[in-house]
């Protein structure tokens, strides 16, 4: 609740399904109380983020954690963030390993008319901090060996036909990361960046949700969280990713796939 005036204001802020994910707010009647100051951290985070997809409350401090899709330009912020804190999913160099990687996969996707999804990135600001944030994206981290053997005459689980490699990045999502600043974990920040990123998958009707679980911290949180969870070093089942057969580096003997069905 918050106060407009002397009028106490509810404000409700729901997940919006477009693309363009504009906030939307509603006004119910009034009858409960709220406070100046909290409308004023609405506001201000309203005015930084562009789009407001919730908030909560810190319940050390009683400040308002606010929560965001993280623009273009911030990002360089959140994968600080991701790489410096101690993380509960660390996928990369699993998922995307560089940009090379995505643009070979975009240009791909252009050839054969369609657009590669878009990267997800979700955060949760205490005040004007970034304090955590999730990372989502198509599997294109080895994306130019999957282009090389691309043929009209592929057979899976080797190979995908070009329609085949399509689909694989459309009905795909590798959940890259999750971190939240040590200070602030234990409010169920951790769960509401999953279950956005989730939700974005969902949304875009994609069919396998997969993270690798680097610790078993890691495991535990998105075992918690419904994902079934894969003995250390197995490569990722074919039947999570479109019928394909992959491989495990021997660095990667102690990753742990987590998929999830959608």
């Amino acid at each position: 609740m918050v106060t407009r005036g002397s009028q106490p204001v509810s404000i409700e802020f729901r997940w919006c399904r477009e693309r363009s994910r504009t906030a939307h707010c509603r006004e119910i009647a009034p009858g409960a109380t709220g406070t100046n100051s909290l409308g004023r951290a609405l506001v201000i985070a309203r005015s930084r983020l562009g789009t407001i997809h919730g908030w909560s409350m810190d319940r050390r401090t009683s400040m308002v954690i606010t929560y965001g899709i993280i623009d273009e330009h911030r990002q360089n912020r959140a994968r600080w963030l991701a790489d410096k804190e101690i993380h509960m999913v660390k996928a990369r160099g699993i998922g995307r390993w560089d940009d090379a990687e995505h643009r070979a996969a975009r240009a791909f996707m252009r050839e054969h008319s369609a657009e590669l999804p878009a990267d997800f990135w979700f955060g949760a600001w205490s005040g004007r901090e970034l304090i955590g944030v999730v990372h989502s994206a198509p599997p294109v981290g080895n994306g130019s060996e999957l282009i090389s053997r691309v043929s009209p005459d592929a057979r899976l689980p080797r190979a995908f036909t070009p329609k085949g490699l399509v689909n694989y990045f459309m009905g795909n999502v590798l959940l890259e990361e999750i971190a939240v600043d040590p200070e602030y974990r234990g409010q169920g920040i951790g769960k509401r960046f999953f279950e956005a990123a989730l939700r974005e998958a969902q949304d875009r009707s994609v069919r396998n949700f997969c993270a690798a679980a680097t610790s078993e911290g890691a495991a535990e949180f998105l075992r918690s969280m419904g994902m079934d969870i894969q003995p250390a070093g197995e490569p990722l089942h074919p039947s999570h990713a479109d019928g394909l057969k992959t491989s495990m580096r021997p660095e990667w003997a102690h990753v742990r796939w987590a998929t999830m069905t959608l």
